[in-house]
């Protein structure tokens, strides 16, 4: 039925589940599973702040990114 199943992760525990169903389902049907990592980079919250260091913050989600 699935030749290919694309499955998006951030590291919530929502995307975890997600993996976990989606490794079952392409197990079910001897798909192909592609995992791929989703960085969000949008800082609305930061909007206007001159405080906020952008480049650090992105630095840290990548390291975090890396280790999940």
């Amino acid at each position: 039925m699935f030749n290919k199943i694309f499955c998006p992760i951030d590291g919530s525990q929502t995307s975890i589940h997600c993996l976990a169903e989606a490794i079952k389902i392409a197990k079910a049907h001897h798909s192909h599973l592609m995992i791929f990592h989703i960085v969000d980079d949008f800082y609305p919250f930061l909007d206007g702040l001159e405080i906020a260091n952008l480049a650090e913050i992105e630095k840290e989600l990548r390291k975090k990114e890396r280790n999940c």
